[in-house]
């Protein structure tokens, strides 16, 4: 049994090691006391408590409680699954800021995930997700931390190689798992590899779990708890409480089409409009669908002012941005380093933004978070049967499709940003439309059927699916 002085000093050390100049909240130490006994934790912290300086300081705590003679040998590891690259980049900027030794065990599939779409889940036969090869610092247990999505280290034969490998069977001193909630929300269909974590538990029996979030009700936890087979797990819960922030609840006008997000959106372009720079950072979580119209209207609205200095009319000098999936890998790097840099540096104020974007990244200075849900379907309503109003031959379908294909190309020389990112008129909507084109009625039946950003898309769609079928 250690003593407290000896405990402290194991801190300290790990801090003066990880280039930390902070001292640390009571939360945090009892988190860190419970993983050093052994013991199973959940900790439930508020957002900005600065969870993940826990596992941060983690390994160097145990290097020290496991040195001998005074000798401290630098040889623990702990891995850290996460749900979305955006947090691992962000943990990794952070840590290579500090001096921190780490890296990721990457998969191929996982770079596909669309957290947009939640049909689009992962198979979960073992092997399926090839990995890709593990870099040296990983294979010699150079890295402090690991890092990976659960479907690099649960569906993934080389993955699994990994982890019972010599040096993290000797190594791995605990797991974490951050956003620890996603077990609930996506461990059971979306994502099944995060239902499946407790599988680490006998890979690496002496390895005690560490499972972080900052929204767990008592229900969740529970569940949480059966899903991972923690044994009687130590609970620190902190105050969630934030004073300086309130909810607010209003009505907004119902409509099937884009009347009702022109009445939400308009009002903050024409207030975006006239502060620029000054306006307060604010997120705006839409569907996915409505991302691009949204910013489409904010471009009509607010005009040649949409740049700051207006004369370098480039992405990263807009006002307002997208962040979701389908995204450019390039310009969710840049809005990312916006919102997690500096106010004074940042040029974006407004972002349209999805589920992509909500999971624990630290984004300082936000003033605003509106979030405006789809209302044009109810559940509660009857889905209507679609009716074939033409036949369609596969030959059609194929000549559609072709022409759909030429027709977005079109759009790519005319627009900014990338057809995607513009226009909406991705390869996955011409493949849902070709599929479906024998219950197309009209364009605007298309409009409201499809994510289609613009009526006159919609028109010029129909019109190629028209003309093929009556040739």
């Amino acid at each position: 049994m250690y003593s407290f002085d000896f405990f402290i000093n194991a801190v300290r050390y790990a801090l003066d090691k990880s280039n930390y100049n902070l001292f640390l909240k009571v939360k945090q130490y009892k988190v860190l006391e419970s993983l050093v006994l052994g013991r199973d934790t959940f900790a439930v912290l508020p957002t900005g408590y600065r969870k993940s300086v826990v596992f941060h300081l983690l390994p160097f705590i145990f290097d020290f409680f496991n040195a001998k003679g005074g000798d401290i040998r630098e040889t623990s590891i702990v891995l850290v699954l996460t749900p979305l690259n955006a947090l691992i980049e962000d943990q990794m900027a952070c840590l290579r800021r500090n001096g921190i030794e780490a890296d990721v065990l990457n998969t191929n599939n996982v770079k596909h995930i669309n957290p947009d779409n939640q049909d689009d889940g992962m198979d979960d036969e073992a092997g399926n997700n090839e990995l890709e090869s593990p870099c040296k610092i990983i294979l010699e247990g150079n890295a402090k931390l690991v890092f990976a999505h659960p479907e690099a280290v649960i569906s993934s034969r080389k993955g699994r190689k990994v982890l019972l490998s010599d040096v993290f069977q000797q190594r791995v001193v605990a797991c974490v798992i951050d956003e620890g909630h996603l077990i609930d929300e996506w461990g059971f269909e979306f994502r099944p590899d995060f239902g499946k974590l407790s599988q680490l538990g006998s890979i690496f029996p002496s390895a005690p779990f560490l499972v972080l979030t900052a929204t767990a009700p008592l229900h969740i936890r529970e569940t949480i708890v059966k899903s991972l087979l923690l044994y009687k797990p130590v609970f620190v819960v902190a105050n969630l409480d934030r004073p300086n922030i309130y909810i607010r609840k209003e009505k907004r006008i119902w409509s099937n089409g884009s009347n009702s997000y022109n009445a939400l959106l308009l009002p903050i372009a024409k207030d975006l409009k006239n502060s620029l720079r000054e306006y307060p950072l604010t997120l705006i979580y839409l569907p996915l669908k409505w991302c691009g119209y949204a910013f489409k209207l904010f471009m009509d609205e607010i005009g040649e002012k949409s740049y700051f200095p207006q004369s370098e009319k480039n992405p990263e000098n807009c006002l307002f941005a997208q962040f979701h999936a389908p995204q450019t890998e390039r310009m969710k790097h840049e809005i990312m380093k916006q919102l997690t840099g500096k106010n004074e540096d940042r040029v974006v104020r407004v972002v349209f933004a999805t589920i992509a974007i909500e999971i624990g990244v630290n984004i300082h200075d936000i003033r605003h978070s509106k979030e405006f849900p789809d209302t044009s379907c109810n559940d509660d309503e009857d889905v209507p049967e679609l009716i074939p109003v033409r036949n369609v031959s596969d030959g059609q379908r194929q000549r559609i499709r072709d022409q759909l294909i030429a027709y977005r190309s079109q759009l790519g020389t005319k627009r900014f940003g990338g057809i995607d990112i513009s226009t909406g008129v991705t390869v996955e909507l011409i493949d849902s439309i070709v599929l479906r084109c024998h219950t197309i009625k009209s364009a605007e039946d298309l409009f409201a059927g499809f994510e289609v950003w613009d009526i006159k898309y919609a028109h010029a769609i129909f019109k190629i699916i028209g003309d093929v079928c009556a040739s």
